[in-house]
């Protein structure tokens, strides 16, 4: 009885893993950087192109935290010399609290800034997701 009451507690005091609240909630926020990095495993990431004027894109990303415990973030960095996009995608949590071993899915929507004219690859976590033209 006392073990389940513990593994209650340790929930409870858990970040909602559930991102759909915010459509930007990935991206990093001061706090950050007193939280632990750890993984994320990514089921899928595609590339959307949306049908606006200029086109914009997006890529969602399909994938399952470590823990209830952890939330993810993104960082969609600059294309480099080899007309790549890099998206890092990875996960946080509190150093401090003690959470239930179990994966959550989550499934979110990054936004990619619109690039110089070119053509690009744009990759997640080293896996290509597509490319823009």
């Amino acid at each position: 009885m006392l073990m389940g009451i513990a593994v209650l507690f340790a929930v409870s005091g858990c970040e909602d893993s559930d991102d759909s609240a915010d459509e930007r909630d990935y991206l990093p926020r001061p706090g950050d950087e007193e939280l632990t990095k750890g993984p994320v495993y990514i089921n899928s990431a595609d590339l959307l192109m949306l049908k606006t004027y200029p086109p914009k894109y997006n890529v969602l990303i399909k994938g399952a935290l470590p823990t209830p415990c952890h939330s993810w973030r993104a960082v969609v960095n600059p294309p480099n010399e080899a007309q790549k996009i890099d998206v890092d995608v990875y996960s946080l949590v509190d150093p401090n609290v003690v959470c239930i071993q179990v994966l959550v899915n989550f499934e979110g929507s990054v936004e990619i800034p619109n690039p110089p004219p070119g053509r690009y690859e744009v990759r997640v976590n080293g896996k290509s997701a597509g490319f823009i033209e």
